[in-house]
């Protein structure tokens, strides 16, 4: 009986110490205030590169200008493949050679690296958005 006790308040204490610990390592997982400026929305006309429809978040990879007007490519977070296939997209939504203009949160570090807010085909048809309204 005293066995069975111990079991069980040792049980009973991992899984309070798991709910406690567990929306704070998704929440660090997916809180992307830490990496991306959230408070800025950067424009950039560019090409695309390549499409990565993979979990845990696509990537879409342009080619487009720095800071000095160099071209670098630019390496952008979007959503898992099961959001995007809700909104429509699907692996060959953005093909290598595509001109688009994208607007994107950028990295704090100033890397070439950002999280995608909206993407415009070179007609200004929007091809994809998150996050609202953000068009002055």
């Amino acid at each position: 009986m005293k066995r069975n006790l111990i079991t069980f308040f040792g049980l009973a204490i991992l899984v309070a110490g798991a709910l406690v610990i567990s929306p704070r390592l998704l929440s660090a997982h997916h809180g992307r205030g830490g990496s991306y400026d959230e408070t800025k929305v950067v424009s950039m006309d560019g090409v695309v590169t390549e499409w990565a429809w993979r979990n845990p978040h696509c990537a879409l990879y342009v080619d487009g200008k720095d800071e000095n007007g160099k071209i670098v490519n630019w390496g952008f977070e979007s959503q898992n493949v099961s959001s995007l296939s809700h909104l429509g997209m699907n692996r060959n939504s953005f093909k290598a050679g595509q001109q688009i203009t994208i607007k994107f949160n950028p990295s704090r570090s100033g890397a070439h690296v950002g999280v995608i807010r909206k993407i415009y085909d070179t007609n200004g048809k929007e091809l994809l958005s998150f996050g609202g309204a953000i068009d002055q």
